[in-house]
């Protein structure tokens, strides 16, 4: 026990310790890691005080020790072949240790091979997932002009395509005997300007099919813009955890809306089968009269703006006068004009008005009055009209590479074209904004981390050189981590002969949580070898290559117990599907593969640089060979 405690407790608090940045990510992804963090930290820090409590006393208790059993004589298969092994990696460690060349070799090539992993096949990133909802959200948007009557009319074609296909047989679409996936519920809300169609799939494995399928159906409405999107479990269900957001804003209304009808069209020719939705609309087909005084001529004639406004609003949609209660009900007041039912707003221009300086005068003598068209909503972003565009590229196209994509090829590609005129601005948002911000807040914590976890260990180890060689054990980790992400989105492609079927794991928010519990995990084999070398090296009785072979030969047993321990424990989660799995998937491969590939190079690179540092730094110590 005592020879193991200082490795035990440097092992635990640097695997619950490294989670202590997790606090400051105050993003929706933060939500998420703070109830993972809490629940690492407390079963590590509980199988600790079982590790140094129950099991020393069990072990006193029952464990019996047979005296006789020669080591490696078992006849067990897995016994001989750990034995075989443990031997081979023993010898190998010693015939590294014998050449300076040799040592320098394997830590150059072990540093090459994780620095092209980095940057060979690291993904772009994603924000979140959305989950596995077999829900599409359709929501079909008309030109100005349509009243509920023909909205209702387009529901009722919507229906006669989707309704045959309730409760039918999934295998159906499966053996192409039906054009539509089979359909478990539809919903419709129906508006004079919008139509909103949720639809759930019988079978979740067919939701990709139905959206596909129902976009091409919906786009072929005349004069109708569809925009269909999956459920997110995460977010909003019009794009989501997926969505990329421009903003275009400006001081000319029809200048924004030409410059998002551009926009509109090239994100459609950005991607292949791109979701693309307009808020509010492109169209600005609403007829409006503007009225634009001429203050110089009203100050002349005495009328003020509040008496003009007044009277323009009396002779529209009528003027507020007051409010009065009837029992307990209030009741407005407003003012109309006589002229307005009987002219209607084309005679605005005629309207009479009295002047308080004498006579009575039309409206045209005191503003212009102009004929144009609006949109009937007027959205808003800081104080500023805007009209905003959700992209929505194909799921196999990552979040970060669609944004990349979007800035150079649509926006820059439009200001050099002139499309983009200086006094509109496109500000991109949405899940892609939130994607940077979450991308810089773990950043920032990830080197967080990794600074608590040297600092405990100079702590522990009094030595800051120790825990440095320790920590050299992360970015192999991580390369680990790269390498399984690769080899699930691989999977397919890999183990095809073994009916192995394809699986889309993108780098999102949630996966990057396993580089953070892998900076706990893979320093603990580090930390044992570190750690009984150290201590073999201050008894005097041997020299630093002796005592680093000693060391890998005594320690390997426990390094390859907790491995395989934790990659078979990790398996279900990585490689059986089920319900929710694809939210962790990630984390799981990035976890195990990079604790398999750290603890396959550890062997390698940790006694080589070690026994570098300790023959070549005199200040290490230790008995030179």
């Amino acid at each position: 026990m005592k020879e193991v405690w200082t490795a035990v407790f440097a092992s635990t608090l640097t695997t619950v310790f490294v989670f202590i940045p997790i606090i400051f990510v105050r993003e929706e992804a933060g939500q998420l890691y703070s109830d993972i963090a809490v629940a690492i930290s407390s079963s590590i820090i509980m199988s600790m005080v079982v590790a140094i409590t129950v099991v020393p006393c069990a072990a006193a208790r029952w464990m019996k020790v047979d005296v006789e059993e020669k080591g490696g004589q078992s006849s067990r298969g897995l016994a001989r072949l750990g034995v075989a092994m443990s031997s081979l990696i023993v010898r190998f460690v010693s015939w590294l240790l014998e050449s300076v060349s040799r040592r320098v070799c394997a830590i150059f090539s072990v540093l090459v091979a994780s620095i092209g992993i980095l940057f060979l096949l690291t993904p772009k990133s994603e924000y979140l997932l959305e989950g596995e909802e077999a829900k599409i959200f359709t929501i079909m948007s008309p030109p100005s002009g349509y009243n509920l009557e023909e909205m209702q009319g387009i529901a009722r074609e919507v229906d006669a395509f989707l309704v045959p296909h309730i409760d039918e047989d999934p295998e159906k679409f499966a053996r192409g005997e039906s054009n539509l996936p089979a359909i478990k519920t539809i919903f419709n809300i129906c508006r004079p300007t919008s139509l909103l169609t949720i639809v759930t799939t019988k079978d979740p494995k067919q939701i990709d099919d139905y959206l596909r399928i129902i976009d091409e159906r919906f786009g072929q409405v005349p004069g109708v813009t569809s925009f269909s999107s999956r459920g997110s479990i995460f977010s909003g269900n019009f794009g989501g955890t997926r969505s990329i957001d421009l903003d275009i804003s400006g001081p000319n209304l029809a200048t924004i809306y030409r410059v998002a009808r551009i926009a509109f069209n090239k994100a459609n020719e950005l991607f292949l089968s791109p979701q693309v939705r307009a808020e509010p609309g492109l169209a600005l087909g609403q007829p409006v009269l503007e009225v634009r005084p001429d203050w110089v001529r009203a100050e002349e004639f005495g009328v003020s703006a509040h008496e003009l406004g007044y009277l323009v609003s009396a002779f529209s949609d009528g003027a507020y006068l007051d409010e009065f209660f009837l029992e307990d009900e209030k009741i407005d007041m407003f003012l109309y004009s006589t002229q307005t039912g009987e002219r209607g707003p084309g005679a605005l221009d005629d309207l009479e008005i009295y002047s308080p300086s004498g006579g009575v005068l039309p409206l045209r003598a005191l503003a212009k009055i102009e004929e144009t068209v609006k949109t009937d909503v007027i959205q808003r972003v800081d104080s500023r009209r805007t009209v905003s565009l959700s992209i929505v590229p194909p799921r196999d196209v990552p979040l970060e590479a669609a944004v990349e994509r979007v800035e150079t090829q649509l926006i820059h590609g439009m200001r050099e074209s002139g499309d983009l005129p200086r006094d509109v601005q496109i500000r991109v948002a949405g899940a892609s904004d939130k994607l940077k911000a979450t991308r810089q807040a773990l950043a920032g914590n990830f080197l967080l981390a990794v600074v608590i976890s040297y600092l405990l260990m100079v702590a522990i180890f009094s030595h800051w050189g120790y825990p440095f060689i320790i920590m050299l054990s992360v970015p192999l980790g991580v390369s680990g981590g790269v390498i399984g992400l690769w080899v699930i989105n691989h999977w397919h492609v890999l183990f095809g002969f073994l009916g192995a079927k394809a699986i889309n794991q993108p780098l999102d928010m949630i996966t990057m949580l396993g580089f953070l519990v892998l900076i706990g995990t893979v320093v603990n084999n580090p930390i044992l070898i570190v750690d009984q070398a150290v201590r073999r090296l201050r008894d005097g009785t041997v020299g630093i290559a002796e005592a680093i072979v000693e060391t890998t030969r005594t320690r390997l047993r426990p390094i390859m117990m907790s491995t395989i321990t934790t990659v078979f424990g990790l398996c279900p989660l990585v490689f059986l599907p089920g319900a929710g799995t694809e939210l962790y998937r990630g984390l799981g491969a990035i976890v195990m593969f990079g604790l398999m590939f750290s603890t396959i190079v550890t062997l390698i690179f940790i006694p080589a640089f070690l026994s570098l540092l300790l023959e070549y730094s005199p200040k290490y110590g230790g008995k030179r060979r």
